[in-house]
């Protein structure tokens, strides 16, 4: 990754260590207030609309970047960023999420599945 670009991943990560740190604190406003951020810029910022996929990489600003660095999609990244969407919205009650989590993660394997050897491929562009 070069400099200046935000990564899904970072924001991946902070719900899932957000959560499991709120769960070990026996709730926290502020911390539950961290995942919820970093899970509202993963699905309104790295989720693109027109695909329905997440993106790996924005610009500074979150903005979409040109392809093909604006295009990377590693279905399998994704499909965990929604594990772990699924787990943060669960304990705070959003199960209204929980349709659109199932829709995205299905989207994911089909658009990374590889119909000739089976699995997941790594990325697409």
């Amino acid at each position: 990754m070069r400099p200046g670009l935000r990564a899904h991943g970072v924001h991946m990560m902070l719900v899932e260590t957000a959560n499991e740190l709120s769960i070990t604190l026996r709730g926290s406003p502020e911390i539950d207030a961290i995942a919820a951020g970093a899970m509202e810029r993963l699905l309104e910022k790295f989720l693109q609309p027109d695909s329905g996929l997440i993106v790996e990489f924005l610009d500074r600003e979150c903005r979409t970047l040109p392809a093909s660095e604006g295009t990377l999609v590693v279905p399998g990244h994704a499909i965990e960023a929604m594990w772990f969407v699924a787990h943060f919205a669960l304990r705070i009650g959003r199960h209204d999420l929980l349709p659109m989590i199932c829709e995205m993660t299905l989207r994911h394997v089909e658009y990374g599945w590889d119909s000739e050897y089976g699995g997941l491929l790594l990325n697409r562009t």
